[in-house]
């Protein structure tokens, strides 16, 4: 079943997307009874490593992926979902243990996207049915996602692939979606107003301003131990790009602000709403209202609104 609507050419459409979006290739937060639960893909990523041949350069490495696996996996049973727990890591200041936390995540999505190519081909089927041409994203169309895989670039990357430079810091260009944060591009605030997506809990990926950036798209890694020997190359250098919407006091926190200033100016004059497997969870309210908040103060106003949850079907 294609989970996007056909768009009326005329008009500005802007998708809202959840973790259902994707549901087709990864886990949600909370199993949908089809489906394992986010924790519970953890454990047996961790379990899958265990099992992996790894080189002895990276052994102490995974091994404490592993354990931060199994300990996420725990926390999220007690807490209910892995954002809870993320969430009291950061009411008791334990940032470090945010950060491990937010290590894992951004590991586990890059190893079942990149190495184990799951992949929803419902963002395929969506770009094929509105792009006119293979090199043009309709203007019209904006996006903003409460997602941090980036099953919609490796889509748009079937049609125009990707490509990543490294100068005095780093950029990306032909890109058939523009979109913030880059997967491994800059998180400054030079920013261009033709941006189509806004991810605003971050992506599951690395920027890097001194070492080379790990181009997955171009060049995909071969296996487990080619992918652990990029991101452990430069390391220090490394920042993770995933942020939630309580954050405030954190480094990535602050990235907040600026999403939601590029969220709501995508948001402006959206006439139809198109809602995808978004439960609208109490951490992101106070943005999501900023959000429609922008909409309705619009000069044109909103005339259709779509609300779809999806559950995964194993042929969907």
């Amino acid at each position: 079943m294609m989970y996007f609507f056909a768009y009326i050419h005329s008009m500005k459409i802007t998708y809202l997307l959840g973790a259902g979006a994707s549901a087709n290739a990864l886990p949600t937060v909370k199993t949908n009874g089809l489906k394992p639960s986010l924790a519970d893909s953890l454990n047996m990523m961790a379990n899958f490593l265990e099992k992996e041949l790894i080189d002895k350069t990276h052994k102490e490495f995974v091994n404490h992926l592993i354990k931060n696996f199994r300990e996420i996996a725990h926390q999220s049973n007690r807490f209910g979902t892995p954002d809870t727990f993320a969430k009291s890591l950061y009411l008791q200041e334990k940032y470090k243990e945010l950060d491990y936390l937010k290590e894992a995540i951004i590991f586990y999505f890059t190893i079942e996207q990149i190495l184990n190519r799951k992949i929803d081909e419902r963002p395929l089927v969506f770009l094929t049915t509105v792009m006119e041409n293979q090199f043009t994203f309709p203007h019209q169309i904006k996006i903003i996602s409460w997602n941090f895989d980036f099953q919609i670039q490796l889509a748009a990357n079937e049609y125009q692939k990707e490509e990543f430079i490294v100068g005095a810091g780093a950029s990306s260009h032909n890109r058939l979606i523009s979109y913030y944060p880059s997967l491994g591009g800059s998180t400054d605030t030079n920013l261009q107003n033709d941006i189509s997506m806004i991810q605003m809990n971050g992506i599951a990926g690395f920027y890097s301003k001194d070492s080379n950036i790990q181009n997955y798209f171009l060049k995909p890694p071969t296996d487990l131990n080619d992918l652990f020997k990029r991101i452990k190359d430069g390391y220090n250098h490394k920042t993770n790009l995933l942020t939630f919407a309580w954050e405030k006091n954190t480094v990535t926190g602050g990235l907040l602000r600026q999403r939601i200033s590029i969220a709501k100016r995508l948001a402006a004059g959206t006439e139809i709403l198109v809602v995808i497997g978004y439960s609208f969870p109490f951490f992101n309210r106070e943005y999501d209202k900023e959000i429609f908040h922008a909409m309705k103060k619009s000069e044109i106003k909103l005339k259709r609104y779509i609300f779809k949850t999806l559950i995964a079907k194993e042929n969907s």
